[in-house]
């Protein structure tokens, strides 16, 4: 057992009025933004692997290109857990 000055004080996640009307906001808010996210990620890696495919290769549109994909798989998996959650 915790001692009474250790214990974690009461916030919106472990308590709540309302959890099902929280709880579909939230998710309407995480997949809006990771929708967002992988938007933001093929916006940028675009013109990298354009730039890949047409000249020389140069380190930073490499670095693009795989911190895209990154991003792209991480929002990816959010909206996945999202459904399945």
């Amino acid at each position: 057992m915790e001692p009474e000055q250790y214990s974690r004080p009461v916030n919106d996640h472990t308590t709540s009025s309302e959890p099902a009307a929280k709880a579909a906001k939230e998710q309407k808010r995480i997949r809006f933004s990771a929708w967002i996210g992988i938007g933001l990620a093929i916006f940028i890696m675009v013109p990298a692997l354009y730039r890949l495919a047409t000249e020389p290769p140069r380190w930073a549109d490499a670095i693009f290109v795989s911190v895209g994909v990154g991003l792209i798989i991480f929002h990816t998996v959010r909206v996945i857990r999202l459904r399945r959650g």
